[in-house]
């Protein structure tokens, strides 16, 4: 038995994953066999073809191998088996060898397959991150996140002279509070409970991810409570119910509605206004996404945006932050949260120095990652904005976007506009307050 390590990524339009094999080599061979292969018989060997498709076939080649190899198999393989799941019957995908850390190369992937689905007559939603990005990475460097398993930070240094990027602490030493810095636990860089299980830092520390988590991160959360419970996405703790005051939603059961009104054989159609019971701070929110953001930037970055941590960690509040872009399309639908960095890479201070987008089912919101040394302007002035945004919508896709403020920093409820129609009186059920009904 021979024992080696290899990393195969596969890569479709819905879901990414990379495998790191490490293992019996003969069984590797075995494993390889599901997919559509040549054997070359001057090597005797065989070879992958990269683009393969999402069949019964290969999902029932693939169960019976890890049928009859379950004792033996590296437990890596219940990861392939969930993106095999993911993906559409019969959509394609790429089998490649080693990761993708070209964003370049990532988009032609996207590309190729958009084609390939093409000239098969299989319908594909049409995702920003591809050959509308094209002409974006003239002005930006683009980097992807959430997709793939990823430990992200500096990995320069002995696990023992980690340094926080939040609070400057050392792994071991006292921070100015005096507590002890320590990194052992896992520090989710998209919150677990929006379903992110595959982008982590390592340099984040115990003391600042807790803090985060109690502080800022209830806001973020709460601001996608809606999308969370409606798509039934399973996060820390399972899958979230909402509750408001006159609602609650169940993941499985749908909605709960106790209407204050009278309902009789004449209604039809009725309009409601849902608040949820707890509430979020706006520019909590905003802090929250570019904490993620300050998270994946490479180390020599942060040097530029160290008071950006600081607003991040709360050290001042900001009167007046950047309005975000917000765009709700099942274009951006992703199975997984996802996460971008735009990195200015010319000299055009019309453009903010580092832009992020924050991608969460249905849902994208794009933001400046405000106060960088590199910024000439803080784009909170509306001429500056639009400037930056009508250049910046112009290369990356042509979806409505609504812009919006997170400035505020006083609590704000989330509101569901929410109507019924076609209610057949006897027919429907609602829980009604005695007090409302009509003897």
């Amino acid at each position: 038995m021979t024992i080696r390590s290899h990393i195969f990524s596969f890569i479709s339009l819905k879901e990414s994953y990379v495998l790191k094999w490490n293992g019996d080599f003969d069984l590797l061979g075995e494993f390889l066999t599901i997919f559509k292969y040549e054997y070359l018989h001057e090597s005797r060997s065989i070879r992958i073809d990269p683009v393969q498709i999402n069949s019964r076939e290969l999902f029932e080649n693939f169960i019976e191998f890890v049928n009859a190899n379950a004792d033996r198999i590296p437990k890596e393989i219940n990861f392939f088996q969930r993106f095999l799941k993911s993906l559409p019957k019969n959509h394609f995908f790429f089998v490649v060898f080693g990761t993708i850390d070209s964003t370049e190369r990532l988009m032609q992937y996207f590309d190729s397959l958009r084609e390939i689905h093409d000239k098969n007559g299989i319908p594909v939603n049409k995702v920003a991150h591809s050959k509308d990005a094209l002409a974006l990475l003239k002005k930006y460097d683009l980097s992807f996140y959430g997709h793939q398993r990823r430990l992200v930070g500096y990995e320069g240094s002995h696990k023992m002279d980690r340094v926080c990027r939040f609070c400057g602490g050392q792994n071991g030493q006292f921070d100015a509070t005096g507590g002890l810095v320590s990194f052992r636990n896992k520090a989710h860089v998209i919150p677990e409970s929006l379903g992110n299980k595959k982008l982590v830092s390592i340099d984040e520390c115990d003391n600042c991810n807790s803090k985060f988590g109690r502080g800022i991160e209830q806001s973020l959360l709460e601001y996608f409570s809606v999308f969370r419970a409606l798509n039934e996405i399973k996060g820390k703790g399972g899958k979230k119910k909402l509750v408001g005051k006159d609602f609650v939603f169940h993941p499985e059961k749908g909605f709960e509605i106790k209407y204050p009104g009278n309902i009789d054989e004449n209604t039809q159609s009725l309009n409601l206004k849902l608040k949820t019971n707890s509430s979020f701070i706006p520019q909590d929110v905003y802090r929250s996404l570019v904490k993620m953001i300050i998270n994946v930037l490479d180390n020599p970055e942060l040097a530029s945006v160290q008071r950006t941590i600081d607003w991040v960690n709360g050290n001042f509040s900001a009167g007046l932050l950047p309005n975000i872009m917000i765009a709700q399309s099942h274009d951006f639908y992703v199975n997984d949260p996802m996460l971008v960095t735009y990195r200015r890479r010319i000299n055009e201070h019309a453009f903010p120095h580092v832009v992020g987008e924050f991608r969460f089912t249905d849902i994208s919101l794009c933001f400046v990652v405000p106060f960088s040394d590199n910024d000439r302007r803080t784009f909170i002035r509306n001429s500056d904005f639009k400037k930056f945004w009508n250049d910046f919508e112009e290369c990356r896709s042509k979806t409505s976007w609504m812009e919006t403020s997170f400035s505020s920093k006083s609590p704000r409820r989330t509101v569901i506009n929410f109507k019924l129609e076609g209610l057949k009186f006897g027919e429907n059920f609602f829980h009604m307050k005695s007090k409302d009904v009509n003897p």
